[in-house]
């Protein structure tokens, strides 16, 4: 620390506080589509978001964006069609049109 921030803040009336600086994300101009596409299109697949977004031009990494995503994983449960939850419970395949074991 230099000599000249040390005298200043020896004389100053109040103590030195830590100026911190909101740091913009690379993944800020994509978290609306990738709301979209959870919340609407029931897509919470981390890769395939990922690969999505690469493709629409975002650089960031994989980590980024499943620090961002871990708070949707809980709502995916909520917001399943239930025939698809039950296909998963069961472990059968879904089709669209009925389960088949």
């Amino acid at each position: 620390m230099d000599r000249k921030t040390i005298r200043k803040h020896i004389h100053s009336a109040t103590a030195p506080s830590k100026q911190s600086r909101k740091k913009k994300s690379k993944l800020d101009s994509y978290k609306k589509y990738l709301h979209r596409r959870m919340m609407e299109d029931h897509v919470f697949n981390g890769k395939r978001l990922l690969d999505e977004i690469s493709q629409l031009g975002y650089q960031g990494g994989k980590t980024i964006l499943k620090d961002y995503l871990k708070p949707f994983w809980d709502m995916r449960e909520k917001n399943t069609p239930s025939d698809l939850k039950l296909c998963q419970e069961n472990r059968c395949r879904w089709t669209g049109k009925r389960l088949e074991p």
